[in-house]
């Protein structure tokens, strides 16, 4: 079953991002995940066009944080991975008016649920609105979104966490240590400092 590619055009060579080291990590990451998840020969122009935005946005020099969080999330929800944050998975209670709602690993549970659990956490009404509004994203809508610490912190712990069940174990995902190396084990950070990109390649200060 294999097919052999006789001629190709380029239509597009993103060339910015091969000029960029941590771009260049991040679109690794970006391909590399989506080979994990998605399966050889189903075909699905959502998803291909979800990662040739992706592509296109990190050549435009868009944050590349946030492109790597509007792409997870997008393509969780397309996958169906991703869990409605607005209902408890245990007694279907909605959680809409919660300030705060309370997760199991990634499943969403109400105050009274959460009291037969042991391993969770907490976030923030904000946090659930960024993920409702980057699940929804144009790219040129969501170059502009802000993220508190704490927000960017709780959207980090759940897609990590996400990731975790979806048997996309982050270590052996090539790119990924590269990317955490890179970038002080922060795959979400926009830039290594100086110094860091002198360690990196060894360098003396300057």
């Amino acid at each position: 079953n294999l097919y052999m590619v006789t001629q190709a055009d380029r239509l597009d060579s993103f060339d910015f991002i091969s000029k960029d080291l941590v771009r260049i990590s991040y679109a690794s990451f970006i391909i590399e995940l989506l080979d994990k998840v998605t399966e050889i020969n189903a075909r699905c122009d959502e998803i291909f066009r979800l990662v040739k935005n992706c592509l296109k946005a990190l050549s435009e020099g868009i944050q590349p944080k946030l492109i790597n969080f509007t792409y997870q999330i997008q393509l969780f929800s397309m996958l169906g991975i991703l869990p409605d944050l607005n209902t408890c998975t245990r007694c279907s209670q909605s959680l809409t008016n919660n300030s705060a709602i309370t997760l199991d690993v990634v499943s969403p549970v109400c105050q009274e649920c959460s009291k037969h659990l042991s391993l969770q956490y907490t976030i923030s009404r904000g946090s659930l609105i960024s993920i409702e509004n980057l699940k929804n994203f144009s790219f040129g809508s969501s170059c502009r979104l802000k993220f508190t610490g704490q927000v960017e912190s709780e959207i980090k712990t759940f897609l990590n966490n996400l990731i975790q069940p979806a048997h996309i174990i982050l270590p052996l995902l090539e790119a990924y240590p590269y990317l955490s190396s890179l970038i002080s084990i922060n795959p979400w950070q926009l830039y290594p400092s100086h110094s860091q990109y002198l360690a990196l390649f060894q360098l003396p200060p300057v």
